[in-house]
């Protein structure tokens, strides 16, 4: 059963179909695309419910990733190239820019859960990291993990696949099922003394003229 296709403009006025082909093996592996990421290189590179697919825009080809874990639910390309591939249950696959696994990280590694939402890259090169039990950061300089939970402030532990936004100004939103978060990573500060109020490890600049928000909103349903 063909549960989505895949449509790329071309150029203006052009719209081109994209679907499964058994016979082609550089068609697109899955017809289900859950994310669409065009790198700095122009490369446009789509998460789908069977493997990492790179577009080939000028060939109009695909080039599939596969790994241990099919359905890849998330994905980030940093700054030296190299892959970071969210998956359904097996964590995160870190890749070299051939798509060479260098290695798994998951819950055993450090993760809160290896269902992966989102991944995202913020300005000092440490990678964030959206699960269905909290938010995560990965310190490329220590190579460790510091995991955040509702009771650091979070909207709460489940978030949304694939609703996160990084601005222009490198403030980092992440959604969920009680509203979203959002903050600048450099206004975070690591505090070893638990407050009384919890809620306070995120809490506003404007009110502590300390730490940056992770402003809660409610969204009203009407």
């Amino acid at each position: 059963m063909q549960l989505a296709r895949i449509y790329l403009t071309q150029k203006k006025g052009v719209i081109k179909r994209f679907r499964v082909n058994p016979d082609d093996p550089k068609s697109i592996s899955s017809n289900q695309s859950y994310l669409f990421v065009e790198d700095s290189l122009k490369n446009m590179w789509i998460c789908t419910q069977n493997g990492l697919n790179l577009y080939n825009m000028k060939k109009h080809s695909f080039k599939v990733y596969n790994f241990p874990e099919r359905e890849i639910r998330s994905f980030c390309r940093d700054v030296n190239g190299n892959l970071w591939v969210g998956t359904n249950s097996k964590g995160i696959f870190y890749t070299s820019p051939d798509g060479t696994i260098i290695k798994n990280f998951n819950v055993a590694s450090g993760l809160p859960s290896n269902i992966i939402q989102a991944i995202v890259e913020d300005e000092k090169r440490n990678i964030w990291i959206s699960t269905t039990n909290g938010l995560s950061r990965y310190d490329s300089k220590t190579k460790k993990f510091r995991n955040y939970s509702e009771d650091d402030g979070l909207q709460g532990n489940q978030f949304f696949q694939q609703s996160f936004l990084k601005s222009r100004k490198g403030e980092l939103y992440f959604g969920g099922y009680n509203g979203f978060n959002s903050f600048f990573p450099d206004s975070l500060k690591d505090n070893d003394f638990i407050p009384a109020n919890l809620y306070h490890r995120f809490s506003d600049i404007h009110k502590t003229g300390c730490f940056m928000v992770n402003r809660v909103l409610n969204f009203q349903h009407k």
